[in-house]
């Protein structure tokens, strides 16, 4: 939650009044890339696994950190090369990997907490447990990220957060396991496979032949004629 608010305040320190205008669309592209992306979770969770969307909204965030503090840091170069409007729009489309992981974890933490408390009836305790933890985090990350930009400049306080958020990213990776329930994956179909003999037999019923009689190997012998008495 903290990378957001430096990102406006980077963006805002040589010229206020563009900086207004670009804080807006930060909170606009993020908005509308994460109705998106919950749609997606939505309808694709059940196919692809939540576990692998997870991991996908965790490591969202480090990279938006590093590519960010990478802005940031060069920002003279790259503002003396193509322009210092041009780098802000950089640092602004780094607001898409924003809302990339928070349009899946949004949606899909909610569906773990779901999975997770299946037969239970404590749905609601652990959704608000879930809640607390990510608001917890969410004050803790501002406050650090704030004080990191005051001492040592908005570059490292990027990396440093970056470095945060990789540490669930890989307990996610390596401890946490599916929790996608059974009976919600779509079941595969089996193909049939018909033998010939039993297509070509379809074919002969449907051109209207009838079916062949069964004959039996075994014959009995006639019976001996019974001669009447006159």
């Amino acid at each position: 939650s903290a990378v957001l608010p430096l990102v406006m305040h980077a963006v805002q320190l040589e010229d206020p009044q563009s900086g207004v205008l670009l804080s807006g669309l930060c909170i606009l592209v993020a908005q509308s890339v994460m109705m998106v992306m919950s749609k997606i979770v939505g309808d694709y969770s059940p196919h692809w696994g939540r576990k692998k969307l997870l991991l996908i909204a965790l490591f969202s965030l480090p990279v938006r950190c590093f590519v960010v503090s990478t802005l940031t840091a060069e920002e003279e170069r790259v503002a003396s090369a193509y322009g210092r409007h041009i780098c802000k729009v950089l640092i602004l489309s780094t607001q898409l990997f924003d809302a990339v992981g928070a349009g899946i974890f949004g949606t899909l933490y909610i569906l773990i907490t779901n999975d997770l408390s299946i037969g239970t009836g404590r749905f609601s305790l652990l959704l608000g447990i879930t809640t607390a933890a990510m608001c917890l985090g969410c004050t803790f990350s501002s406050a650090i990220g704030a004080v990191l930009a005051e001492d040592f400049g908005y570059d490292i306080a990027f990396n440093v957060l970056g470095l945060i958020a990789l540490v669930p990213a890989f307990v996610c990776l390596f401890h946490m396991p599916e929790t996608l329930p059974a009976y919600v994956r779509p079941k595969k179909r089996k193909k049939r496979r018909r033998k010939l003999a039993d297509i070509l037999k379809m074919l002969n019923l449907g051109a209207g032949d009838s079916p062949p009689a069964a004959t039996n190997a075994y014959q009995p012998s006639p019976t001996p004629k019974q001669f009447e008495l006159v």
